[in-house]
C-alpha cells in the first residue's frame, strides 16, 4: 500500500471526529468498536491488494 507522507486539511478533520467518537463510546464498548473499525480498515488493504494483484495479473 502506498505509504502517505502529507496529509490534507480533509483527512486530519476526519481523523479528529473519528477520534471524538471513539473517545464518546463507553469504555467496555470502546474496545469492541476499536476492533471492528480496524477490521474494516484491513478489509479495504486487503481489497486494495487483490486489486493489484488482480490487474497485474491481467497484463
Amino acid at each position: 500500500m502506498r505509504q502517505v507522507t502529507e496529509y490534507t486539511p480533509e483527512a486530519i478533520a476526519s481523523v479528529e471526529k473519528l477520534c471524538q467518537l471513539l473517545q464518546s463510546v463507553p469504555e467496555p464498548k470502546r474496545r469492541i468498536i476499536a476492533a471492528s473499525m480496524l477490521a474494516y480498515m484491513n478489509g479495504i488493504d486487503a481489497g486494495i491488494a487483490l486489486e493489484r494483484g488482480t490487474k497485474q495479473a491481467a497484463v
